[in-house]
């Protein structure tokens, strides 16, 4: 493979917006590239297969786990996106001070618009941004987004437990799909 086609590979699959771990997902749209040399042609096949084979695997999950496991796997499946991205790392360099990083967190992650604290409660609020589509490509493509709540909890879950160095509980109450 020449050094162009590598170029061109890293730049579609990064402009693609999918960590590795998303592939994981699943979706019926079709990848869409500008260029349409072999190689893109190959690497939109690939996706597209991967992308139809993980919704296929989602469907045999959905019936054969419970409820309970079901869900354990998807915020695991969160919380792996939540280190890929990097928001457990942002997380852990406020560690021990959840006030600042709540009134920080607009800043340190554009799709959130405000967050606060009701320590009679113990309870944080997360407000999003307001958007047109999920943050989350493969959520925005997807035949069956009943599973994005569990991952998307799953990633929060993963932030706050490094954030606060305990098990947290996490239920979404309102999302965009």
């Amino acid at each position: 493979m020449n050094p162009e086609t590598i170029l061109k590979r890293r730049k579609f699959l990064k402009g693609s917006g999918l960590c590795a771990a998303s592939l994981a997902l699943f979706s019926t749209t079709e990848v869409i590239a500008a260029d349409d040399t072999d190689e893109v042609k190959r690497l939109k096949y690939m996706m597209n297969v991967y992308v139809e084979r993980h919704a296929v695997m989602y469907e045999i999950l959905s019936k054969a786990l419970p409820q309970e496991k079901l869900k354990e796997v998807y915020q695991q499946f969160g919380g792996q996106c939540a280190d890929h991205w990097g928001s457990v790392k942002k997380a852990e360099a406020y560690q021990g001070d959840l006030e600042k990083y709540l009134q920080e967190l607009p800043t340190l992650d554009k799709w959130q618009e405000k967050a606060w604290f009701e320590e009679d409660k113990n309870l944080i609020t997360i407000i999003g941004t307001k958007r047109e589509e999920c943050v989350c490509s493969m959520a925005r493509t997807s035949k069956n987004p009943n599973w994005c709540h569990l991952c998307c909890a799953g990633h929060q879950k993963a932030i706050f437990e490094k954030l606060l160095g305990k098990e947290v509980e996490v239920t979404m109450g309102e999302t965009l799909l």
